[in-house]
């Protein structure tokens, strides 16, 4: 049986490189398909201002995403549910590869599309999309850590309130791992101790610096930035790979 030292250290490289992932895809997604694939509070708002301005294909594809998503997340909470939780580190590693699975999908069918897909293409991509990002925000869950690598709005509210309760000396535990799962042990200081506000503060600023390269590599390679969020998820993989080998 693995050691929780050994868990939270191998988290400390698996939460930045899956935020760079959701970060990026959505900023790919956005800038070349026009919809989020993980925000879906945004695209919640994507959706509804379509729907006023009455731009009909727009909220079709805003729709497509956010079924896919739903359907990511479902698919990856059923894995995870059917997986012992003792072995809650295997049902991660099933959900992962999946949604590699999805991306190298999605990075194939728009290599064929070429650049600007036609809507029946845009609409499957979108979905392949949304898709992996569901899976990734139910291994995330799965993991029992507290930050989200996706839906970033309530890793930003966290890491304020938090900060706030631990600057005022209250030591009451009230993020979302409260819900999933006991705290880990307190440990050494540091931005990315799973244990403390801070990590909340790294990994918004992480999924936003993957969202910028993502858009630099997009608006220089297209579909091609694809490669930077199948990269991370990759070496993710790995490190579990190995940590399950330890």
């Amino acid at each position: 049986m693995r050691s929780p030292a050994a868990t939270y250290s191998r988290q400390v490289l698996t939460v930045p490189l899956l935020a760079v992932v959701g970060g990026s895809v959505d900023a790919i997604v956005r800038l070349g398909l026009g919809v989020l694939a993980a925000a879906q509070t945004g695209n919640t708002i994507l959706l509804a201002a379509s729907i006023a301005q009455r731009r009909f294909s727009d909220t079709l594809q805003s729709t497509v995403s956010l079924a896919g998503y739903v359907a990511g997340t479902a698919l990856g909470a059923a894995i995870a549910s059917r997986i012992d939780g003792e072995s809650h580190g295997r049902a991660v590693r099933v959900i992962l590869y999946i949604e590699l699975c999805f991306l190298v999908t999605l990075t194939a069918v728009w290599w064929f599309a070429e650049r600007v897909p036609v809507n029946g293409t845009r609409s499957a991509l979108i979905a392949l999309a949304a898709v992996a990002m569901g899976l990734q925000s139910a291994a995330v869950l799965a993991m029992r850590v507290r930050p989200s690598t996706t839906y970033i709005t309530g890793t930003l509210t966290a890491f304020t309130t938090e900060l706030v309760e631990e600057s005022a000396g209250d030591d009451t535990h009230r993020g979302p791992d409260a819900q999933v799962g006991a705290r880990p042990p307190r440990g050494g200081g540091g931005l990315f101790m799973m244990d403390q506000p801070w990590v909340y503060g790294t990994a918004w600023f992480i999924y936003a610096i993957g969202a910028l390269v993502g858009a630099l590599l997009f608006q220089w390679a297209g579909f091609a930035s694809l490669l930077l969020p199948l990269a991370s998820i990759g070496i993710v993989l790995a490190v579990e790979r190995d940590g399950r080998r330890g």
